[in-house]
């Protein structure tokens, strides 16, 4: 069975379309799937957008973040894989199909080891403001982990649930970055990102956030740096973690408008990693040719989060 964890703070219009996208998966392994809705402390509790019995709804009674509803989630869940969904983002048909297809081929050649699988997708770029192929490379290094988040893991990962096993859960202390935290600490066991090039999903673009939150997970993702959750980084690697680090406090700052501090983050974010670009733009390819009913998809999520309210879930 396939767990599907979806987090939510509200975002019921949304979630409606996520969640449809879950249950037009075309499937052919001998696999069902269940979808977990974790409603974090919305202010009108959830309800399941379809009365499809594979749908359970998980309301937590205090507001958790990301990290912590999707902990909840798994604690809860059944599968033998674990998949992630954003509350405000989409599948597309194939999508698991080809992920388990992947896992299943590794398990015939003699076991999946430590493995995360994503997909590629589909994202507005922020410059042009149209919708992009994102192609994400595929790594083991710790060395690459450190240098960002490149993969969009809370709508493209699938794993196994001895991955989790091994790696621990989400860091409920994390507000942001999590996700970053938890893959780093996925290098450090040995692991390996896999990932399927055809697309996956397609994210809706980040609507900002804010500094204080961002500020926190950075304290405490340095914090962690010199422990065994790491494996003991080396100098240049910790470097570059600090590097990335600063930049996701400058995008924070930015979208508070506070665009000296983003300065200064942008300048630190430089001065510990030398480069000639701001973004992970190396670690994916890209393609700027979009299929119509990509295009179509798209708009139609877009005007659907125009008539909600939530976080980046």
């Amino acid at each position: 069975m396939i767990s599907v964890i979806i987090p939510t703070f509200g975002r019921r219009n949304t979630l409606s379309l996520a969640v449809q996208s879950v249950l037009d998966q075309e499937i052919k392994e001998p696999l069902d799937f269940e979808i977990i809705i974790v409603d974090d402390a919305s202010p009108h509790p959830v309800e399941a957008p379809s009365s499809d019995d594979r749908i359970k709804v998980l309301r937590l009674e205090k507001n958790l973040g990301a990290a912590g509803a999707r902990n909840a989630g798994i604690l809860a869940s059944r599968g033998d894989y674990i998949a992630f969904l954003d509350s405000d983002d989409i599948w597309l048909p194939n999508k698991l199909q080809r992920q388990i297809s992947d896992f299943l081929s590794l398990d015939a050649k003699g076991g999946t080891g430590l493995i995360a699988s994503a997909t590629s997708f589909y994202l507005r770029n922020g410059i042009t403001n149209r919708l992009q192929l994102r192609i994400p490379q595929e790594a083991c290094a710790v060395s690459i982990f450190v240098s960002g988040c490149w993969m969009c893991p809370g709508s493209t990962l699938v794993l196994h649930r001895q991955t989790i096993e091994r790696v621990g859960l989400f860091d409920a202390r994390l507000r942001r970055l999590e996700d970053f935290d938890w893959m780093l600490r996925f290098a450090a066991k040995g692991g390996t990102l896999r990932v399927v090039r055809e697309a996956g999903a397609i994210i809706a673009p980040s609507t900002g956030t804010k500094y204080k939150p961002v500020h926190s997970a950075v304290k405490t993702i340095k914090s962690k740096h010199n422990t065994d959750d790491y494996g003991r980084l080396t100098i240049n690697q910790r470097r570059l973690m600090k590097s990335y680090l600063a930049l996701e406090k400058s995008l924070a700052s930015y979208s508070e408008s506070r665009y000296f501090r983003a300065c200064l983050n942008i300048g630190e974010s430089f001065t510990l990693a030398p480069r000639r670009s701001l973004s992970l733009r190396k670690y994916w390819e890209r393609s700027d040719d979009i299929p119509p009913d990509i295009s179509q998809r798209y708009r139609r999520l877009m005007a659907q989060s125009k008539n909600t309210s939530g976080d980046n879930r």
